[in-house]
């Protein structure tokens, strides 16, 4: 591609996808080219159901009545409507009530369809696996035995006593030759088939793996958790398993697909829950069992790569862990909930229902509307449920001190902990040979300081040392008389695992009475030392065995290489005044944990980015460490071995309580999810006056989320803001806030506060209200006069109507939804235009309401500064009146008084003309009240005036559009599809 013609060639695609588009929806092209394309869809998805649905169905007849015809299987065919007598307590009464149900109302799809299907697929499944191993088992049979049947070194000898008879024979000589090519023809043929019959058998294998992995995972655990659940909350919801039968009875899919997206729900929050939850805790807790997300390029392959073992085992453990999490947090509170008569104060457990189209329609759209709508909102807030649950766990672990046994924090400093001799009695000798040892004495003892200090140190660059740079040896000692050998403490010490390190260290070192403290080093990799350059200590297992100080090629199994980090403790080197070198000790500084660090990292679950070390999650296996888990300090154990009885009981109940509290705020948390929005989706109904035969809780949910998502989001934002130094309670705000306050400097301001805030929370809200009631709500005895015009309810409930639409506008209008760019970004992903470019380079009326720039925005953010702030320098009558609040006012009055003064025009001569007629007879129609017949009018011509105005306002866009329409059309008819080529003369200049 050209880069300089980007555009031109963009363009040009964008117009092929426009005119192909255009030729398959019929506006472009013959009526033939519709029908072809109709006619192709029709038979690939005729194509799609005869080889997924009807084969499989019908070899699964076949196959069940020939296993009838045998004696023994029994006489009734699998699609028989008779079925045989079953006990009730039978757990197959059940499918025989779902399948009798289904007969009576002769519903379309069935369970014997649904068994048949799964019949025909479980029998292709296992002739695919049995045809395999005959297969298998043929070709190890066959072992090296040539295509034709004759082993390859029998083939070998007669060709070489054929080759003298070859040499003299003639005629047939070339015959044997054309033989020979006819039997290699033949043999490759051969081959081939076989490759063939490898390849489709290899293939069979793996779409069948793939298919039963994929139908366990995604189908069957999800179904199976879902009817789990749906029987664990009957009772709270005060329904029985005969109503759940008689549903599925009526409409099998939507039963099971309600089911599986109840059961794919609850595995994804658990999932997404469990995984937060691996990140907040201390990566020594559940860190090494969990398995993190990882990024899978090829799905299927790795399906086909790993055993069946494999797959059983992690489909075991997932059952498992769902189950107990299910138990626990759904069936539990639901018991609880139950037997203590709490259901009846939950609107979740009394829904409502109210189907404009038919349920067998209705609810499969609300479910998948709902299972995406749930994995967009998980893919982008499961951070916000590990935040949650790391401020929900510093909450306790702070009140009842286990922040150090369960919460990761960074190194403050450290502290020195004791020390530890290297050797029973220390002393260095100096040798100028490996078999010659001589005594070194008082006036060498300085130099034996210096051969202590390096002999103890290795850096990382000594490991890879492999050419010595002195001929001088080195060993520790001790008097001749005296066996010297090392401590057994750095043997032990080097063969402990991790959990071991802390409580053998710290019952063999000695203690220090002294109170020191040190910054420490970090490292590249975020770890703090005492000396970056000195990662391990090495130590001769015995004083006799040489060591060469600066070269280190002494075998590695006469020493013993102990790393300067051991658990929480750091080493370091140090010499022990006395004799020389006799008392060298080896100095252990321990860590004081400082902060707690933040979880989740941002973009942890970004599998594009890479591993742990880039991501910031814990590891996992033999990953390599992120900088921020080398910077954890380490976690103090629950139960050391220096604790006390009743100590360890103290703990236990520390975590017992933390677990019952934590169980409670999770179900208070659910419960509040589930019940708040049912809530506030009634209260809407009821301030729109839906009656309540009208109520659907589906659409009540996604209104309560709408109102409920922005207002606590904004709520926490400002009440709660997330600070290192922690965030003030709620009085010290209030206590600020009102500290803070200054009177403006112009009495002006005050009444242009009081003003915007009187049109804005009262008197628009009870224009729209009031619009609204006497448009939609208001029956014909209104508009005969037999209804009073307000009372107190219908004016605060037309009030409370009126604040919901203005607020529900006004929000609408800030995220732009009223424009087309908002659509093109949800839809295709486009940019907003204009967004960010001065206010000045933009039409006037561009956003005049819309947008963060918009007279809404404006408005709002003004009266914010001016309330919560007290900064009376953003009060201005502009934003807040001219061109906020009295612009709406206008057109609300405009509609209201209009409608009200133009619907007066007509009632008076009808009222003139026929009195106090209550009904009128029109052609066509019969009697009609006369309450229909105001109402009818009052309504259009509310309508009327609201859209006159409403096209007076945007008359400029109007025009735009339809000079936007116009040209289009045009280039439509005459345009389009024609290539356009731009002819000009050349100018020759002198």
């Amino acid at each position: 591609l050209d880069m300089l013609d980007g555009p031109n060639q963009d363009d040009g695609a964008d117009m092929e996808i426009n005119l192909a588009l255009d030729e398959l929806l019929g506006l472009h092209g013959p009526i033939s080219g519709v029908l072809k394309s109709v006619f192709w869809f029709l038979l690939f998805n005729t194509f799609y159901l005869c080889v997924f649905v009807f084969i499989p169905q019908a070899i699964s007849v076949t196959v069940s009545l020939l296993l009838q015809s045998i004696p023994g299987f029994g006489s009734v065919p699998a699609n028989s409507t008779e079925t045989p007598e079953i006990q009730e307590s039978s757990f197959l009464h059940s499918f025989d009530e779902i399948k009798y149900e289904s007969e009576r109302l002769d519903t379309m799809f069935r369970l014997s369809d649904f068994t048949l299907l799964l019949e025909g697929y479980l029998f292709l499944t296992v002739m695919v696996f049995f045809w395999r191993w005959v297969h298998l088992l043929y070709k190890q049979r066959l072992g090296n035995v040539d295509v034709d049947g004759q082993d390859s070194g029998v083939q070998d000898g007669n060709q070489n006593a054929q080759a003298p008879n070859e040499r003299e024979g003639g005629d047939n000589w070339m015959d044997r030759v054309d033989g020979e090519i006819d039997r290699r023809e033949e043999g490759e043929q051969i081959i081939d088939l076989r490759h063939l019959v490898d390849t489709g058998l290899e293939c069979l294998f793996a779409t069948s793996k793939v298919g039963i992995l994929l139908f366990l995972k995604m189908f069957l655990l999800p179904l199976l958790l879902g009817i789990w659940l749906d029987t664990s909350t009957l009772t709270l919801f005060g329904r029985s398993l005969q109503d759940r039968i008689l549903f599925t009875g009526q409409d099998l899919f939507a039963s099971t697909l309600l089911h599986w997206v109840v059961g794919i729900t609850f595995m994804l929050l658990v999932t997404v829950s469990v995984l937060q939850l691996r990140e907040v805790l201390h990566p020594d807790l559940i860190a090494g069992i969990i398995r993190p997300q990882e990024p899978h390029p090829d799905l299927l392959a790795n399906l086909l790569q790993e055993k069946i073992t494999t797959h059983a085992k992690r489909m075991i453990i997932s059952m498992s862990i769902y189950a107990a999490l299910l138990l626990v947090y759904i069936s539990l509170p639901a018991y609880l909930l139950t037997n203590l008569q709490l259901a009846r104060f939950l609107p979740f457990a009394r829904p409502r229902f109210c189907y404009i189209l038919t349920a067998q329609l209705q609810i499969p759209i609300e479910l998948l509307i709902f299972h995406l709508t749930m994995l967009g909102l998980l893919e982008k807030y499961k951070n916000q449920i590990g935040s949650l649950q790391h401020q929900w766990l510093r909450f306790l672990c702070e009140g009842m001190g286990l922040t150090n046994h369960m919460l990761p924090r960074t190194v403050g400093r450290l502290e020195f902990a004791g020390t530890h001799k290297v050797f029973h009695a220390n002393r260095v000798e100096k040798q100028t040979a490996p078999h010659r040892v001589a005594r070194v004495g008082k006036s060498d003892e300085s130099r034996a300081d210096e051969v202590m200090t390096e002999i103890t140190s290795i850096t990382d660059d000594d490991w890879s040392s492999q050419s010595p740079r002195s001929d001088t040896y080195f060993c520790l000692t001790a008097d001749l008389d005296d066996a010297n050998d090392l401590h057994p403490f750095w043997q032990k010490l080097a063969t402990l695992k991790t959990k071991e390190l802390e409580p053998h260290i710290q019952a063999s070192i000695d203690p220090s009475l002294a109170s020191l403290h040190t910054n420490g080093i970090d490292d590249a990799n975020g770890r703090r030392l005492l000396n970056p350059k000195e990662r391990y200590l090495r130590f001769p297992l015995s004083s006799v065995e040489p060591l060469r100080y600066s070269g280190m090629q002494s075998k590695f199994d006469d020493f013993v290489t102990v790393p300067t980090t051991c658990g929480p403790y750091r080493l370091r080197r140090r010499k022990v005044p006395g004799e020389g070198a006799k008392f060298a000790v080896i100095e252990f500084w321990r860590e004081v944990p400082d902060k707690i660090i933040p979880r989740p990292p941002e973009g942890w679950d970004d599998l594009e980015e890479g591993g742990a070390e880039v991501q910031g999650r814990w590891a996992w296996d033999n990953e390599v460490k992120s900088g921020i888990e080398n910077s954890v300090a380490w976690r103090s154990r629950f139960f050391p071995r220096e604790q006390s009885i009743s100590q360890k009981i103290v703990i236990v109940a520390k975590v017992t309580i933390l677990a019952i509290l934590s169980w409670l705020a999770t179900t208070a948390l659910v419960c509040f999810v589930l019940n708040a929005p049912l809530v506030v989706g009634r209260i809407v109904f009821h301030l729109l006056r839906v009656p309540d035969d009208y109520f659907h809780d589906p659409m009540g949910f996604a209104i309560g989320v709408a109102v409920l998502c922005p207002l606590l989001s904004s709520l926490s934002k400002n009440l709660f803001p997330a600070t290192e130094t922690g965030s003030l309670s709620l009085v010290m705000k209030m206590r600020a806030w009102v500290g803070s306050f200054r009177r403006p400097t112009a009495d002006a301001k005050v009444f242009i506060v009081l003003a915007s805030l009187f049109l804005w929370l009262f008197f628009i809200p009870l224009l729209i209200g009031t619009i609204y009631d006497v448009s939609l709500v208001k029956s014909r005895d209104f508009f005969c006069g037999l209804e009073p015009f307000w009372t107190l309810k219908s004016f605060a409930i037309s009030w409370g109507a009126g604040m919901l639409l203005l607020h529900s506008w006004a929000y609408l209008c800030y995220c732009n939804v009223f424009r087309l760019v908002f659509w093109k970004r949800v839809i295709v992903g486009g940019e907003l235009e204009q967004e960010d470019a001065p206010d000045e380079e933009r039409s006037p009326d561009a956003i005049q309401w819309q947008g963060k720039n918009g007279n809404v925005a404006i408005f709002v953010r003004a009266m914010n500064a001016a309330l919560f702030n007290w900064d009376w320098d953003s009060v201005d009558a502009v934003p807040l009146i001219w061109e906020g609040t009295l612009p709406i006012t206008q057109f609300l009055m405009g509609t209201l008084w209009g409608a009200s003064l133009s619907a007066m025009t007509f009632w008076m001569p009808l009222r003139l003309l026929f009195g106090a007629t209550i009904d009128f007879q029109v052609p066509l129609l019969g009697s009609v009240h006369v309450g229909l017949i105001y109402g009818f009018v009052f309504r259009c011509v509310a309508l009327g005036c609201g859209l006159l105005q409403w096209a007076v306002f945007y008359m400029d866009h109007l025009h735009e559009w339809y000079e936007a329409a116009h040209h289009a059309a045009r280039d439509a008819r005459y345009l389009i599809g024609k290539v356009l080529l731009n002819y000009s003369e050349k100018i020759k200049t002198e």
